[in-house]
């Protein structure tokens, strides 16, 4: 990436209480898999493995991965929504979307689920949140 790294106005904490110095960021184009977005990219302050070799469209390939569910929480699957006949085409189009980029994928059951809320973005697109 060629140009100036700017400051950032912004602090992050880890799980664990710890802090992450960010040491600047920087507007770049991304792509992966025929998608390409425009992004900002941080630079950080420490000794571990570099993150964006080992994330991919937000699949962690590093090792193991600990969640933290406090003691005595069950796990849940909310009830969908329902979507109305106007917007479904194109929540349709963005969920086969992040399919075929390995966002997320087909699942018959899970524990733990919510509903999906999308959002119209201005040029018409679709973007889905979770209903937490």
């Amino acid at each position: 990436m060629k140009g100036k790294v700017q400051q950032v106005p912004v602090r992050l904490r880890i799980l664990t209480g710890g802090k992450v110095k960010l040491l600047g960021t920087k507007n770049a184009n991304v792509a992966y898999k025929g998608v390409t977005v425009n992004e900002n990219i941080y630079t950080a302050e420490g000794s571990g493995p570099n993150l964006l070799r080992q994330l991919k469209s937000g699949k962690f390939f590093g090792g193991k991965v600990n969640v933290y569910v406090p003691p005595g929480i069950r796990p849940g699957a909310m009830n969908g929504r329902s979507l109305s006949y106007s917007v479904r085409p194109r929540v349709e189009e963005e969920l086969s979307r992040l399919q075929r980029i390995g966002i997320i994928q087909s699942s018959e059951f899970l524990e733990w689920a919510t509903p999906i809320v999308p959002i119209l973005k201005p040029e018409g697109t679709v973007r889905i949140s979770g209903g937490y």
